[in-house]
């Protein structure tokens, strides 16, 4: 008699960024190679608002999408209501699952309370999975406290992954340091596209300038930033002042 699958649900709310989404990707991966080490089968299940799906598409992985808040707020949805479809799709995707684990990344009660006094089947474990950063929560709002720290008591496991940690404290007890979780869509990405960033690697200046579509002016300079998070302030603040400091640097130069 070949035994049932383990199955595996995995919860990752994102907003501008993908950075949840894709930890929660390179867990499954984990997941999958150490379940065929093992010799047993695991079927994953991602839940998700992020709307970055080039990153699963070549994934061995079911995917549920949900609303994001900024496509929705653009449809005219409220904030609640689009919190009302999410849990209601999140329990739905729980009930016919019947998940053996479910791993939540982040926010315990889900960044907007949506996972709050979530159900799930009788010997499912929980873990809640984050990237260990400096402990923001002192100054962060109240409700942004409120969702790091709510319900911690209901997960089997804390994963901390990455070396700048939160306070021992934080993480006494039932929790795990790990190295940084990085998902690398490189090896999944499609023949051409592979080929395209190759070539776009090795353009000369002037080749550089005809692909971006730019005329090519005599002293000009471009520099390209990318500043990362989800939409929060301190990552648009640190964006702004980045772009403040090149435009004074360009005057000067």
């Amino acid at each position: 008699m070949t035994a049932r699958a383990l199955r595996v649900v995995l919860i990752a709310n994102d907003g501008f960024s993908a950075g949840h989404v894709a930890r929660s990707l390179a867990i499954a991966r984990g997941l999958r190679a150490e379940a065929a080490r093992r010799g047993l089968a695991v079927k994953c299940v991602l839940a998700t608002t992020s709307q970055a799906t080039a990153l699963w598409k070549d994934e061995p992985v079911a995917v549920v999408t949900m609303p994001a808040p900024v496509a929705a707020r653009e449809a005219g949805w409220a904030d609640a209501e689009r919190r009302r479809v999410v849990r209601g799709v999140v329990d739905g995707v729980i009930e016919r699952v019947a998940p053996d684990l479910v791993v939540v990344d982040t926010f315990p009660v889900g960044p907007h309370g949506e996972l709050r006094g979530l159900h799930v089947p009788a010997g499912c474990k929980r873990v809640l999975v984050r990237r260990a950063t400096e402990d923001r929560r002192a100054a962060a709002p109240i409700d942004l406290r409120d969702v790091l720290t709510a319900e911690l008591a209901r997960y089997d496991l804390r994963v901390h992954a990455g070396e700048l940690g939160e306070p021992a404290a934080a993480v006494a007890g039932d929790g795990v340091r790990v190295p940084p979780i990085i998902f690398d869509a490189r090896p999944a990405a499609p023949a051409n596209l592979r080929r395209e960033l190759g070539a776009a690697r090795q353009l000369d200046h002037h080749a550089a300038w005809a692909r971006l579509g730019l005329p090519e002016l005599a002293d000009q300079r471009v520099m390209l930033v990318a500043a990362g998070g989800g939409g929060d302030a301190p990552a648009v603040a640190r964006a702004e002042a980045i772009a403040r400091t090149l435009v004074r640097l360009d005057r000067a130069l």
